[in-house]
């Protein structure tokens, strides 16, 4: 078992190994230094043999970290693994035996060489925890950068990836490592009992003090006793049988900052430890977390931000996350930019939106009235539904609940604003008092429109994510179908059609909770993630859409909606329909239309003349009764030369 530091030139090597060299002293293992090097050509790891004479121009880490070794009783320098021929395991040879030495620390050096500082480096490091064995990795920086955008797109794509354990150390202007009093400021989860393990090894000596520090919200006189009694498990947890050379600290504060703050102001300390903020894989890693906080905010006291290192579950999640991001091209910085700038600026209530959403469901109601689908069509490209629910979903990949409830927004109002269009447009046109079959087939949502929902919601977000794929949309707009149904409520309720108008209502919700949850889907899988804290947030309201599109599904399947009749006949109807007619006509026969245009009864008659609206209302009154509820008759009437 090793650990495992990675160097950078924005501090001494020396420094930077003192203070990682504690813990692995502690801990039994040896030292691997990993310094990145940027370059050219294919990405490769050399090992340097540091038990060699060194060459006599030698400069730069290499002669660093030879000083540094040499200046430390505690190192020794190791010599690359050799190939043991019993077992094939490669093992670290150590320099020449010395009985007196009281080196307890191996240290090897490997430089990375990476023809980029992201994606190759990652590989590389992933490749050196598995060869090495590391166990924990560490980085030791001077100050904490975040204005070097390439560094910080580093530190999370290692935050996320990496499986052992991890300890990020901003120590300031502090040149040894010195660590006889330290700070960990305690919460629940595995982080902070990382952050207690690690505090532990960095004070090995009986004379450091380390300070378990709780910091516990006024909830009143109890507030000092319910916060020791959270600490004391919590550090029993942690810790275990070294919990008793724990010293325990409560502060009552509402604000964890501020009252680590005031821990710090009132005494002094030489370093301290804070675990990760909850790190899944879409979660924040160290950005935004009250370690980062602390370096920022001006404290002075050397910094270090533990996260524990990942459980089997969440290696499993991060292997299936990197094979989905080796077969789906990845977002680059500023394509993401791009992106949310434009779901955003399109996802706004403004008069434009309600200009095109007036427009839209003006020309579907028309087009629906007419029966025309060509019309209706055009009516879906006018629409301007589809962005905000984009944005929906953008907002729940990034946790951002203030773009959620602007395009949460958007859709409400242009619901209300195509439901009385639709509805005025019904009231109007005049000799509509039935639903054309373009509006009946808007009214029986199956499991088949779920489907069509989710793909037309992958491919939008997917479409909207790569700007040579933009000329796709409108077919994606046509796929979705979101403004027709809208309209079909309104038109439906114009004429007293109550199931229709229900049966829309429950098209038109299937379809955005769909689209929402797969746009979800697309744009995490091409790199969007999230930038805001509210990880549960995020969490809650992705698992209420899932269950909401469960529920419609199960809902569909079940209970398909029946517009009074199902397709077999009541036994006893064609014999009184024939007893019905008039000698003139003949029945021919009963059709149950369904599928594209609804379902409807179609009663088929032949006769030598067109009979008159109060033979055919006479019929329709009598097929009716047959039936318990409301059914939707048509008697058609062929003309025939031959009299019956």
């Amino acid at each position: 078992m090793t650990v495992a530091t990675i160097l950078r030139l924005d501090l001494e090597p020396a420094i930077q190994i003192a203070w990682v060299a504690r813990i692995a002293a502690t801990r039994q293992h040896d030292l691997v230094l990993l310094f990145p090097l940027q370059r050219p050509g294919d990405a490769r790891v050399d090992e340097v043999d540091l038990t060699v004479e060194p060459e006599k121009d030698e400069s730069g880490v290499i002669a660093s970290v030879r000083a540094a070794i040499d200046a430390a009783p505690e190192l020794v320098a190791l010599s690359p693994p050799t190939k043991n021929d019993d077992n094939g395991e490669s093992k670290p040879a150590p320099a020449e035996d010395d009985e007196e030495s009281t080196a307890t620390v191996g240290v090897r050096l490997r430089i990375l060489y990476t023809p980029d500082l992201v994606a190759s480096l990652t590989r590389l490091l992933l490749a050196e925890v598995r060869e090495c064995k590391v166990t924990l990795m560490c980085a030791v920086r001077r100050q904490h950068d975040v204005s070097n955008e390439d560094l910080n797109k580093e530190r999370r794509q290692l935050m996320r990836k990496l499986p052992c354990e991890l300890a990020y150390f901003c120590v300031g202007n502090a040149e040894d490592a010195q660590c006889d009093r330290i700070l960990v400021p305690v919460a629940h989860g595995p982080h902070a009992r990382a952050a207690l393990a690690l505090a532990n090894d960095m004070a090995p000596s009986e004379s450091a003090t380390i300070t378990a520090l709780r910091v516990n919200p006024d909830v009143g006189s109890d507030a000092q006793a319910v916060g020791a009694q959270i600490l004391e498990r919590l550090i029993r947890r942690a810790l275990g049988r070294d919990e008793q050379r724990v010293a325990r600290h409560i502060e009552v504060n509402n604000q964890p900052l501020g009252g680590i703050r005031s821990v710090i102001e009132r005494d002094e300390y030489d370093l301290i430890v804070v675990g990760s903020s909850k790190a899944g894989m879409m979660g924040r890693h160290l950005y935004g977390t009250v370690g980062t906080k602390l370096m920022r905010g001006g404290v002075t006291t050397p910094v270090a931000i533990v996260r524990a290192a990942t459980p089997l579950t969440g290696r499993f999640s991060q292997l299936a996350e990197r094979a989905l991001q080796r077969i789906v091209p990845q977002m680059e910085r500023e394509h993401r930019i791009d992106l949310v700038e434009r779901i955003q600026s399109n996802s706004q209530w403004n008069f434009d939106f309600f200009a095109l959403m007036t427009l839209s469901t003006l020309i579907a109601a028309l087009g629906l009235v007419q029966n025309s689908a060509a019309v209706v069509i055009g009516a879906m490209l006018v629409a301007p539904l589809m962005t905000p629910l984009l944005g929906l979903g953008l907002a729940l990949v990034q946790g951002n609940p203030v773009f959620a409830r602007m395009a949460m927004r958007s859709v409400a109002l242009g619901f209300v604003v195509a439901f009385a269009v639709s509805l005025l447009v019904g009231w109007a046109s005049l000799g509509f008092n039935e639903p054309t079959p373009q509006i009946i087939s808007r009214g029986n949502p199956s499991m088949l429109d779920v489907g069509v929902a989710f793909a037309a919601g992958l491919a939008a977000a997917y479409a909207m994510s790569r700007p040579g794929l933009l000329a796709a949309l409108p077919g994606v707009a046509i796929a979705a179908a979101l403004v027709p149904p809208l309209a079909c409520v309104g038109l439906n309720l114009a004429v007293a059609e109550f199931s229709y108008a229900l049966g829309a209502m429950l098209l038109f919700t299937i379809n955005v909770v769909t689209i929402v949850f797969a746009s979800t889907l697309s744009l995490w899988a091409v790199g969007v993630r999230k930038v805001k804290r509210g990880s549960h947030w995020t969490t809650s309201g992705t698992a209420l859409i899932v269950v909401a599109i469960l529920a419609l599904a199960v809902y569909v399947s079940m209970n398909p909606i029946e517009h009074g009749f199902k397709r077999e006949l009541p036994e006893r109807l064609p014999h009184a329909v024939r007893d019905h007619l008039h000698p003139r006509f003949t029945l021919e026969r009963f059709q149950v239309e369904g599928g594209a245009r609804g379902r409807e009864l179609i009663v088929l008659v032949t006769g030598d003349t067109i009979p008159d609206d109060a033979f055919i209302d006479s019929v329709r009154e009598l097929v009716v009764g047959f039936f318990e509820s409301p059914i939707r008759v048509r008697v058609v009437t062929q003309i025939s030369s031959a009299t019956q």
